[in-house]
């Protein structure tokens, strides 16, 4: 979760390497504290060791889609904090505290 005074934790989900290393090389220049998994197994392990503040997540990864490991995250209870909708129709929430403006000037 977000510390005062730390930069937020964001874990980036995306099998296309050269994608995630550039959006997460943007968000390190933003201040972020970026964690990168180009495979979905990885970063469920991730969530076990170091807890992010906010998840991003490609909704095309290889093995898995974004909705499922949104159900798989919202299903452990340690997890509770990533509030959100996984049922298709939305997007999951929860980041508008941290990232909002300063998304928009990445690109």
């Amino acid at each position: 979760m977000t510390v005062p005074g730390k930069p937020a934790k964001i874990l980036l989900i995306d099998s296309n390497v050269l994608f995630s290393k550039r959006l997460g090389d943007a968000l390190r220049r933003e201040g972020f504290e970026v964690t990168t998994a180009t495979q979905a197994a990885f970063a469920l392990t991730t969530l076990e060791y170091n807890a992010p503040s906010v998840i991003v997540c490609a909704t095309n990864m290889r093995e898995m889609g974004a909705l499922e490991i949104a159900r798989i995250i919202h299903a452990d209870p340690k997890n509770a904090a990533f509030a959100g909708d996984c049922d298709g129709r939305r997007k999951p929430t929860g980041a508008d505290g941290i990232v909002p403006g300063r998304l928009r000037r990445l690109y």
